[in-house]
């Protein structure tokens, strides 16, 4: 057997830990034996493949074969960037530990090349490679190139403080954040409030804080990210940043001259932090500030107008003879389109207008025309002239409606397999339920050419079955086609116990999510502080987290396993009474806290990781479905997964009816009523119970009115649900009571204003309210139920139409 035939078996086995071990061991002769090969192996696999196919175990081996044998540093990097080897989005990454090891076997000046041709060929943050290219950057030292990607690949980490204190790059690319597009963008989401240490503002907060980082750095970065200019979501990250180090008075007026370039041009927030902090600066040159504010003032958000003038104010009073310098800003803001900011404008000309010279106040005048009748008499009152007469109120001419067009009349469910196998399905709610109804009857009337029909589906299944939830409807169609082309194949959906709490990993959390510094302003270590305090830091931050249920939350007895959503941050703001409580006056969160001799240490606290109390939480319950958790979808999208869920568990247990009762007939989503009462009447002749989800969206999609002879029909019903269907159609629909609630925050908890009065309210947000009378109908009555706070799985609107009524229809 040759190398290459060695090399060739290990590469379609997919055994990586084999293949990398024997490329270690080979030989120039051997390493070009493969080199020589691998192009046309790779076509030969290819050609094997179906196009549908993914990539799967074969394509890392090859890149690995090539890395390991390939001459030439450009070699190498032309052929793990093969098109061949691109992966789709929802593939996962290669596994680069291997791909590391064939590398590091070559020459230190061959890595740091083939290391820089692979950092430029990054595009995006998304790009494949780039785990590769910031391992092998730390590895081999070599300078990372100068390339924006490369840049927003390494903030595309979640980091920590104690991850960046020991990364190589961190003081080469950390300026390059303030300068690389596509950073912004990528870190837009970053919260400055709670504060997390394991994200980008945290670790960089705490860094600073204890001299890691200078703050020079980030705040020269900042303001020079500003002066470049860029969109608010450009700049958000920026902006958070730059307040989060909170810039003292001396850091502000040695950069006045940037924050004043700033106010005319700047996004929104961005003028409106640099204003802020200029205000507090007592010496500023009065040539630059009037030339700042006329350009602030002329600007279109009224918010920040209107504080631009309370600082024109503030600078009139302390300098009068400013008056008329600031004349050209004041009739700027005069000239706005908002009436809150001319009347504002208008009140500070009359309260200055003594101040001004004719010169001045003909600036102003020449504004009277453009105010409204009752702000220009003011104005003219105070600097002469004539006010504009009063605008007369333009008619009102209601534009006329265009009619809607009608809807597309809905296709009728293929009939035969055929035309089952044919149908090409569309990702809309009427295709959706249209694939529904002909599943469930062609599995009862020809269970074997439907069979044949969707083993293409199945290949899915093994993926599916992994997961604890399937929250879309194309992952519960695939799983009836597994059910139907191998029975009994589904193992049930996997338990997962929490981790245990681990003191130690606490503990070294802990220490990476603080920052400390002694009394001289030297960084210290968590383990430098003194044990008493150490212990204190601990059990103030366990206390803060054991009582998960919050303030005046009790645990609910009936509460749905598992469904008290993510662990709550951990952050400093819980932290600062228990502090006190242990340490005495003085001692809290961001403060200095006094040791056991009396030494005083600045601590700076972060967040610490996952919640140290996991194990205390109560674990999910094995389940029969991958149903998600109330709590995880919103209740129309649970509805209409409980009908694939139910057809799914029929046909586990060979009890699926002939037909579907639910089945629109109507391009707006109705049911006709005759027709729900023909498909009630075949169920009955089977001596078969409907679906009960099934049953039940078929009473939502009834219009709201029944012609005499199909309410006189339906009471001809003998079964449960067909006098059920009776009493539906002559009481008439659900008409539920809808509304918006309020919610709001205080610290990690909570509540609804109508229950609870605010004390310190933050994050206020409306949330539907949807209820009715409760019918008896288990699955109508969810629907109808408490909406869910939060959505822990993702927003997900429905998968198709629950109910409908049209307008105008009671």
């Amino acid at each position: 057997m040759t190398v290459w035939d060695e090399v060739r078996d290990l590469v379609d086995a997919g055994d990586l830990d084999k293949l990398t071990a024997r490329l270690a061991g080979l030989d120039d002769a051997g390493r070009q034996e493969v080199a020589h090969e691998l192009p046309g192996h790779l076509k030969s696999v290819r050609r094997r493949l179906d196009p549908w196919e993914d990539l799967g175990d074969w394509a890392e081996p090859m890149r690995v074969a090539g890395a390991g044998s390939l001459g030439g540093a450009a070699a190498v990097a032309t052929w793990l960037n093969r098109r061949d080897f691109a992966i789709s989005e929802w593939e996962t990454p290669g596994d680069t530990d291997a791909l590391i090891e064939v590398i590091s076997a070559r020459e230190p000046q061959w890595q740091a090349d083939l290391v820089t041709r692979l950092a430029l060929r990054l595009r995006n943050r998304r790009s494949p490679g780039a785990p590769l290219v910031l391992t092998l950057l730390r590895r081999t030292g070599a300078p990372p190139p100068e390339h924006d990607p490369l840049v927003v690949a390494w903030v595309s980490d979640r980091p920590s403080a104690g991850r960046l204190r020991t990364d190589p790059l961190l003081h080469t690319l950390l300026p390059r954040i303030f300068e690389a597009q596509g950073v912004g963008r990528a870190l837009r989401e970053e919260r400055s409030s709670p504060l997390s240490a394991d994200s980008w503002l945290g670790a960089l907060a705490v860094l600073s804080s204890e001299g890691t980082v200078r703050r020079e750095t980030l705040l020269d970065g900042c303001v020079s990210r500003f002066l470049r200019g860029g969109d608010t979501q450009d700049l958000r990250f920026f902006a958070r940043l730059h307040e989060v180090l909170d810039p003292t008075y001396t850091e502000v007026e040695s950069r006045a001259r940037d924050y004043l370039r700033l106010l005319p041009a700047a996004p929104g927030p961005v003028a409106e932090l640099s204003l802020r902090h200029l205000r507090r600066l007592d010496h500023l040159d009065p040539d630059d500030v009037t030339e700042a504010m006329e350009g602030l003032l002329f600007r279109a958000e009224g918010g920040l107008v209107r504080a631009g003038l309370t600082w024109l104010d503030q600078f009139v009073r302390q300098a009068p003879e400013r008056a008329d310098g600031l004349a050209p800003a004041l009739a700027s803001a005069l000239g706005n389109e908002a009436y809150a900011v001319q009347e504002r404008a208008v009140r500070l000309a009359v309260r200055h207008a003594r101040h001004l010279t004719p010169l001045g106040a003909e600036t102003l005048r020449d504004r009277l025309a453009t105010l409204p009748a009752d702000l220009g008499a003011r104005l003219a009152a105070a600097v002469g002239g004539e006010a504009g007469p009063e605008e007369e109120p333009e008619a009102f001419t209601p534009a006329v409606l265009a009619v809607p067009e009608p809807a597309e009349p809905l296709p009728e469910p293929p009939g035969t397999v055929a035309e089952f196998a044919n149908t090409r399905w569309n990702g809309d709610w009427q295709s959706k339920e249209s694939r529904l109804a002909a599943f469930v009857r062609l599995a009862t009337e020809d269970r074997e050419g439907l069979r044949t029909a969707v083993a293409p589906l199945v290949r899915r299944a093994s993926e599916l079955y992994g997961r604890e939830d399937w929250y879309s409807t194309q992952d519960w169609f695939a799983a009836m086609a597994a059910e139907l082309v191998s029975p009994g194949a589904d193992p049930g959906p996997p338990v997962e116990e929490p981790p245990a709490f681990d003191p130690d990993a606490f503990r070294r959390s802990v220490a990476d999510g603080i920052g400390i510094s002694g009394p001289n302003g030297e960084r210290l270590s968590f383990e430098e502080l003194p044990a008493g305090m150490q212990d204190s830091i601990i059990r103030s931050i366990m206390g803060s987290g054991e009582d998960e249920a919050g303030p005046e939350q009790p645990e609910r007895a009936d509460a749905e396993p598992g469904a008290d959503g993510p662990e709550k941050d951990q952050g400093p703001g819980n932290l600062s009474s228990d502090m006190a409580a242990e340490e005495g006056d003085g001692a809290g969160a961001d403060g200095e806290d006094p040791g056991e001799d009396g030494t005083e240490y600045l601590i700076s606290f972060g967040w610490f990781g996952r919640n140290p109390f996991g194990s205390r939480r109560r674990t999910r319950e094995a389940r029969s479905d991958r149903l998600p958790l109330k709590r995880s979808v919103s209740p129309p999208h649970r509805f209409l997964l409980r009908r694939y869920a139910e057809v799914l568990a029929a046909l586990k247990a060979d009890a699926l009816p002939p037909l579907l009762l639910a089945t629109p007939t109507c391009p707006t989503g109705h049911l006709d009523p005759a027709e729900l009462l023909t498909r009630l009447e075949a169920v009955e002749a089977a001596g078969i119970e409907p679906l009960p989800a099934d049953f039940q969206q078929a009473l939502l999609r009834l219009p709201g009115d029944a012609a005499p002879e199909v309410v006189a029909r339906a009471g001809r019903l003998t079964s449960e649900a067909g006098r059920r269907a009776a009493r539906w159609l002559e009481d008439g629909p659900v008409e539920p009571e809808t509304g918006v609630r309020w919610k709001y925050t205080e610290g990690t908890y909570e509540y609804d204003a109508g229950e609870r009065r605010p004390r310190a309210a933050s994050h206020v947000r409306p949330t539907p309210h949807l209820r009715a009378e409760p019918t008896g109908l288990e699955f109508v009555d969810e629907l109808f139920g408490e909406v869910p706070d939060r959505n822990w799985g993702g927003a997900r609107r429905p998968d198709g139409v629950v109910a409908r009524r049209p307008a105008g229809q009671p």
